[in-house]
């Protein structure tokens, strides 16, 4: 019998196969997506959310200058190649760049794969100038209006410096930041879009500046950074409201 041809969500069952969710659901009793363990384990990678419509429009394929490329949410040759990495440490090249780089690791706080935990043990471990000022630092809360508490609590950071000494260079020492993000899985900018950007935006892109929710405008509950987002996102494509922009695609407004 011929197998019967892949339909236009097949890519979102590859990636979380409803056999694999349930079977870690039935091994682990939580019931819950390893993903994230707030979901049901029917629910896969992409499933209900927009992000894979937008990323398929032309005007979005012209501001990556990917052609005519299809993008699907999971890319099966991309892990495949990507499989004899998988095992192959990588820890000298990361406490390198601690010394010498601005570094940003993040988690999501529901995360089962890569969750906070185990990331925490691992950052613990790693030798690099910085390690002793990063095991006595405090953990902070991270809001989305920096210094104020009224707004939303996006997450915890800890952050320490790399000595002068060990990066060698005029300056203020790179500093390297730990975030945990609230309220996400393994997809943290699927799951929270807003705290997401504004991690990135506060803790790793002062060498490309992202716009501040000052420079938006608008309230503090959110909105500024869901603003500056849809700007970002329309001045890479250059054509504010272009219809190949999907019907149903959150406009951040």
């Amino acid at each position: 019998m011929r197998a019967a041809p892949p339909t236009p969500t097949s890519h979102l069952r590859l990636l979380t196969p409803p056999s694999l969710c349930c079977s870690y659901a039935n091994s682990t009793g939580m019931g819950s997506n390893y993903f994230n363990f707030a979901k049901p384990p029917s629910v896969g990678l992409g499933a209900g959310d927009a992000f894979p419509r937008w990323l398929k429009s032309s005007a979005v394929a012209r501001a990556m200058h990917v052609g005519r490329t299809p993008y699907t949410v999971l890319n099966q040759s991309v892990e495949t190649a990507l499989l004899s990495d998988w095992l192959v440490g990588v820890v000298p090249l990361l406490q390198t760049l601690l010394d010498n780089y601005q570094v940003l690791i993040y988690s999501g706080q529901l995360d089962v794969i890569l969750g906070p935990p185990g990331t925490q043990r691992a950052i613990d471990k790693l030798k690099w100038s910085g390690a002793k000022a990063y095991a006595t630092a405090p953990t902070r809360p991270m809001y989305m209006v920096p210094g104020d508490s009224t707004s939303d609590l996006a997450g915890y950071v800890r952050q320490a410096n790399a000595t002068e000494a060990s990066h060698g260079k005029k300056g203020a020492a790179p500093t390297f930041s730990y975030v945990v993000l609230r309220g996400c899985g393994h997809i943290v900018p699927q799951d929270q879009p807003e705290r997401a950007y504004e991690m990135l935006r506060r803790f790793l892109v002062p060498m490309a500046k992202l716009p501040s929710p000052a420079q938006e405008g608008g309230n503090d509950a959110g909105e500024p950074v869901a603003r500056q987002q849809r700007s970002h996102v329309l001045a890479l494509v250059g054509e504010e409201g272009h219809p190949d922009i999907p019907a149903g695609v959150p406009r951040f407004s």
